[in-house]
């Protein structure tokens, strides 16, 4: 059981906040290939995440238990997220349309609801930015529909999520999928010689003579540094003051070049 922190209004942020970072395939604006867009619907915001964790409910949420809870379905795999807004339709168009899609396919339902018995406002509304990919549905989490299912492939399980709401004359669909697969590694490469090396001393590169006239005679500067400035002057008085720590709280007066 995934357990929220009260209040009720902190819900939908709390919900969201189970899946705090990923990375990103920056410029991923395509339909999933399982699923075209309902047609007329824009893609507002998709999001592709190699092999990532993420929560799906399973559930309601119980706003009686403290903290408020959903079942949870923890996944591992490639996940891709979609927001698509659709004008003059009905949520129960669309829902029913991406349930004959997801039928289909042949998944198998593992939860869903429809309207008041997805819960009050507030409640739909978290399960809606459970799924958000930027955590927030506006108001489109009206005449909700929430609908989850999985099915087995040749290369794992698919696991598909939609939560489709309605504001005024637009829908708003977020649909989450994820396909399992198992962890990819030797992607980061070694060069394991490179450990038995010995230390290597710096290279010291030798100085100009415009680069030794600039310098002390007797302190020459740090191999590869440069000069920003610099001053030379024929017989001066300084004033060194002292360590903040010194004994001798006396500053230095030294004259010379």
């Amino acid at each position: 059981m995934f357990r929220l922190a009260l209040p009720l209004l902190t819900l939908c942020a709390a919900l969201s906040s189970a899946l705090i970072s990923q990375p990103l395939y920056a410029g991923y604006d395509q339909d999933h290939p399982l699923f075209a867009a309902y047609p007329n619907a824009t893609l507002v915001h998709s999001q592709m995440s190699d092999y990532e964790k993420f929560t799906l409910p399973v559930s309601l949420v119980d706003s009686t238990k403290e903290p408020a809870a959903f079942t949870a379905l923890d996944l591992v795999g490639d996940v891709y997220r979609h927001q698509y807004q659709i004008p003059n339709v009905s949520s129960l168009k669309v829902f029913e349309n991406y349930l004959a899609a997801a039928k289909q396919l042949g998944f198998k339902p593992l939860f869903s609801c429809a309207l008041d018995a997805c819960g009050a406002d507030n409640l739909a509304a978290a399960i809606a930015t459970r799924l958000a990919i930027n955590g927030d549905v506006s108001n489109y989490y009206r005449n909700p529909y929430y609908w989850i299912g999985e099915k087995e492939s040749p290369k794992g399980k698919i696991t598909a999520a939609w939560f489709i709401g309605a504001f005024e004359d637009e829908v708003a669909v977020q649909q989450v999928i994820v396909e399992a697969e198992p962890l990819e590694t030797g992607l980061v490469k070694v060069d394991a010689a490179y450990a038995n090396q010995a230390a290597m001393p710096t290279q010291l590169q030798p100085l100009s003579a415009e680069d030794k006239a600039e310098d002390n005679a007797m302190l020459s500067r740090y191999p590869g540094a440069t000069t920003r400035n610099h001053k030379n002057v024929d017989t001066e008085t300084v004033k060194i003051p002292f360590a903040i720590n010194a004994t001798e709280k006396t500053p230095l007066q030294l004259t010379g070049d």
